[in-house]
């Protein structure tokens, strides 16, 4: 009788052994996994060609100093035909308003108006939040072929471009430029400022 608890209790152990080395296999391979999303949910870097390192390139100019000074930010080029074009638009607005020290204007490029309202409708954006690329003159000021894609600027200069799948790697690109931008001024001048405005993508 003896044996026997002891050779069970032998088995209990090594049971308990093997689930805890699975247990813990399980935990090393979710933490792998979520290292790889997390390299996954990135923007993708894409090269501007000649446009990189040049003042902003007519008409996105004058678009972009339209509400007044022109600041750090990026110009989010999204079209009608891409559907994660739609995941991006949705989250522009609260970007935007996240953001307030930076600029984000978001350029649709589209068939027809009918096509840029359904857009708009779909991402809950106003007709005037967002600038309509009928005759695909910002598209073609842009060497940029994939949708949706980020133009970062900074100081009125083009910087770098990134492919970006959702609104948190927009996010991540606004954040890198928010970085830059509290690094360059002394630290007395770099407290939050509040500059919240009414309506539009800024």
């Amino acid at each position: 009788m003896t044996v026997l608890i002891v050779v069970s209790i032998c088995v209990l152990a090594a049971i308990v052994v093997v689930q805890g080395l699975v247990l813990l296999e399980m935990v090393r391979q979710t933490t792998q996994i979520r290292r790889v999303l997390d390299l996954d949910d990135r923007p993708t870097p894409v090269s501007l060609g000649e446009l990189a390192g040049q003042p902003l390139p007519e008409p996105a100019r004058a678009v972009w100093s339209a509400n007044g000074a022109s600041r750090d930010g990026v110009l989010v080029l999204l079209s009608t035909d891409c559907a994660t074009c739609r995941l991006v638009a949705s989250g522009l607005r609260d970007l935007a308003d996240r953001f307030d020290q930076q600029r984000v204007v978001g350029l649709v490029q589209a068939r027809s108006r009918e096509d840029a309202s359904d857009l708009l409708a779909s991402s809950g954006l106003g007709p005037d939040e967002i600038v309509v690329d009928l005759e695909s003159e910002y598209s073609r000021a842009f060497p940029v072929a994939l949708r949706p894609a980020a133009v970062l600027v900074r100081n009125g200069i083009v910087s770098e471009g990134a492919v970006v799948r959702n609104p948190h790697q927009l996010q991540q690109l606004l954040e890198a430029l928010e970085s830059s931008r509290l690094e360059a001024v002394p630290m007395a001048e770099a407290q939050p400022v509040s500059t919240l405005t009414t309506g539009g993508v800024r």
